[in-house]
């Protein structure tokens, strides 16, 4: 009975042990915070406004014309179109002539239509032919900061710009100067020398000059009257004379020495049958020992010597009959760019020229031409082999004036030519007679004014 007791007191205790226990472990956890209903509740995701995409400005459409081969091959080689289109935004179309004649028939035919380009080059004589169509330039920071447009002003205004200017040399062989012994000419009589020499030798063309092309004759039809009178506005002068082609004249001086190459087969007939893109392509392989350039050659010839002018050489051209005559040369202002005034995209052919103007492109340009700067502030060097020339001998420059009004009213009322009548003397048209009718033809249309 006792221990039946004993046994009741030992499980009350053992469960009173466990519900304290119990209670302990409760009160020692803590409750868990209530949470807000607000809280449990997730607040939609607010959608940011979609940015718009900035609207591309549309690109501007720019026409340009030009025929000069050399600056197209440079056009190509920097990527002229991809350039502007990045720098400016325009997209620029092209479009390429053989020659100034091609380029002159073709434009001629777009101003009667009032088709011209947005912006095209011309050659300084063709300024004049144009103006009545060009847009003044005068306002423009490219215009006034170059270093010659002023003086090729028509009217008192800036009717085309200018991209470059430079000499006119004889490019030639040193190999071939040493082969036949020859030694660099300072006169006229030794240049007629040199020439007669290599003819002699039966191996190379003396003067590669393909007059299929009759443009390719200018250092001695153009040029060399103005050097000669020592007058770079020697045509201006003219247009005051009755009769300008006499003996005693410049220009019969200059045409009776293009003859004396004639007559001593310096230049033949041959060269009638062969363009300028045949011919010069042979001054690469040395068919030829010389050719009569300006500056602009040197990127012709760059591409096909590869950039090795080890083997190449320049002289200015002599035109003095004696070592102490007094050695003159051209100085040739070019590339004149223009606009037509009623074109419909003039505020963008004058951001065009003013980038084209502008540090970026027309440095790069102008040094893989090897052309001298006309932007007052920005300079570039000639290379070496042409410096050589310049370094070599003393000289007087004469800059060149292509000609003014009253000159082109004179030239296209006698249809002078010299370009024409170079190719004529070359096919043997007695020079006196064709002298005496220019004479009678000009004398008659200053008569006629």
């Amino acid at each position: 009975m006792m221990k039946r007791s004993l046994t009741r007191t030992l499980c009350l205790m053992l469960a009173l042990v466990f519900v304290m226990t119990i209670g302990l472990i409760g009160c020692g956890q803590k409750e868990a915070p209530k949470q807000d209903a607000a809280a449990k509740t997730e607040e939609p995701k607010k959608e940011e406004p979609k940015k718009e995409e900035p609207k591309k400005a549309e690109s501007k459409k720019l026409k340009m014309a030009m025929f000069s081969s050399e600056q197209d091959a440079t056009y190509k080689k920097l990527n002229i179109v991809e350039s502007v289109k990045k720098a400016k935004n325009i997209d620029l179309e092209i479009e390429k002539f053989k020659d100034s004649t091609d380029f002159e028939n073709a434009m001629k035919i777009r101003k009667a239509a009032n088709e011209l380009p947005d912006v095209f080059g011309l050659k300084p004589y063709q300024l004049s032919l144009y103006k009545d169509i060009l847009l003044p330039l005068d306002d423009t920071d490219f215009a006034k900061n170059n270093l010659y447009a002023k003086s090729y002003a028509m009217d008192g205004k800036i009717m085309g710009v200018p991209e470059c200017s430079f000499n006119e040399f004889v490019w030639y062989r040193k190999s071939v100067f040493k082969e036949l012994n020859l030694s660099v000419p300072k006169t006229w009589p030794e240049f007629v020398e040199v020439g007669k020499k290599i003819k002699a030798s039966g191996k190379y063309v003396p003067l590669l000059m393909g007059q299929k092309d009759d443009w390719t004759n200018y250092p001695f039809t153009e040029f060399m009257p103005a050097l000669i009178a020592n007058d770079g506005a020697l045509w201006n002068k003219m247009a005051t004379q009755d009769e300008p082609f006499g003996k005693d004249g410049p220009y019969y001086q200059a045409f009776a020495k293009y003859k004396q190459l004639i007559d001593e087969k310096v230049l033949d007939k041959s060269l009638l049958g062969a363009g300028n893109d045949q011919m010069k392509v042979m001054f690469g392989p040395k068919k030829g020992a010389m050719a009569a350039f300006g500056a602009w050659f040197y990127s012709e010839i760059n591409n096909q010597l590869k950039g090795d002018f080890s083997d190449v050489g320049t002289f200015l051209l002599p035109i003095g009959d004696k070592a102490e005559d007094p050695f003159r040369t051209i100085v040739m202002v070019d590339g004149f760019w223009a606009t037509p005034k009623d074109s419909k995209n003039i505020e963008t052919a004058k951001e065009f020229l003013s980038w084209y103007f502008g540090k970026d492109w027309y440095l790069p340009y102008m040094k893989d031409r090897a052309l001298v700067s006309t932007v007052k502030d920005l300079k570039t060097e000639i290379p070496a082999v042409m410096q050589e020339a310049l370094d070599a001998q003393k000289y007087e420059a004469v800059v060149y004036d292509a000609g003014n009004d009253d000159f082109i009213k004179l030239q296209n009322a006698t249809k002078f030519n010299f370009k024409k009548m170079g190719q004529e003397l070359l096919l043997g048209k007695d020079m006196n007679k064709m002298m005496d009718d220019m004479n009678k033809a000009w004398k008659a249309a200053r008569a006629a004014k």
